[in-house]
């Protein structure tokens, strides 16, 4: 169970705690749940995805060497035209090392977004994910004839 903190505010979604396995495929079905409640389900399977994407490498990679978790922080803001997930982390880059089997996720979420960018510095990585999405729906009222 995730005890960390979360917040949604309509149009902003925060969580700030732990990153585990278990927080990122919860944090994917929550995420996945606040998509479909601003109406954005033509873009919903690919936010989760690529956002839980960017949590998994978090997970996996940036505390290895050092405890082996640490702080993991997802938002994601609807504004007028976009989607913009961020995801962030407090550990250390690592270069990716070539693996027939693995290493493929950032790569992934990469090609379901139509902007991505990764940016480590000397506290962490940071993976940004942007869609261009419509408003959402507020009046449904049929137009008159």
């Amino acid at each position: 169970m995730i005890s960390d903190h979360a917040v949604n505010d309509g149009s902003r979604w925060t969580y700030s705690g732990t990153a585990t396995a278990e927080a990122a495929g919860m944090l994917r079905r929550r995420l996945y749940a606040w998509l479909e409640q601003r109406g954005l389900t033509a873009i919903t399977n690919d936010v989760a995805l690529a956002a839980y994407e960017a949590m998994a490498n978090s997970v996996e990679h940036a505390y290895t060497g050092v405890s082996g978790v640490g702080p993991l922080t997802i938002t994601a803001v609807h504004d007028a035209s976009m989607v913009t997930v961020t995801v962030s982390d407090a550990g250390e880059w690592h270069p990716p090392t070539a693996s027939a089997y693995r290493g493929r996720g950032l790569d992934l979420a990469s090609k379901v977004t139509d902007r991505f960018d990764v940016e480590h510095d000397g506290v962490g990585t940071t993976v940004t994910l942007g869609w261009d999405a419509s408003p959402v729906e507020t009046d449904r009222t049929p137009p008159r004839a």
